[in-house]
């Protein structure tokens, strides 16, 4: 039963981190751009002393080795994938664009057939 409450409060914990580092983001980034032209040096040091902020909290959140492990097999999963050759795209762009040509030829031609259909010879 503790343990429940421990989990659920290092959660919420977690939460709050990440709204945290979300505004420290926000607004570092907004008041770099306010005071650029004006204190380049004092805006600069705003924007480092944040990230470093963030990076703390990004460490200290419970969670974090979840998501690198889900960036880490991520990119696993990406050095997977087989990529076609160019020749390869050219011919299936030029398939496609075919058949979208046809297909709009032959639904073209069906409408005009049940619009000559249905207006000449039925609504007559």
């Amino acid at each position: 039963m503790s343990n429940y409450f421990i989990k659920i409060f290092s959660i919420f914990s977690d939460k709050i981190k990440y709204l945290l580092i979300f505004f420290l983001a926000i607004t570092s980034t907004s008041v770099f751009c306010m005071l650029y032209k004006k204190f380049i040096f004092f805006s600069i040091l705003i924007l480092i002393i944040s990230f470093l902020l963030e990076f703390i909290l990004i460490y200290t959140i419970e969670r974090k080795i979840i998501f690198i492990k889900f960036i880490k097999e991520s990119l696993c999963e990406v050095k997977k994938i087989v990529w076609p050759k160019p020749k390869e795209t050219i011919q299936i762009t030029i398939t496609v664009f075919s058949f979208v040509l046809f297909m709009t030829f032959f639904l073209r031609s069906v409408d005009k057939f049940l619009e000559f259909f249905l207006y000449n010879l039925i609504l007559r």
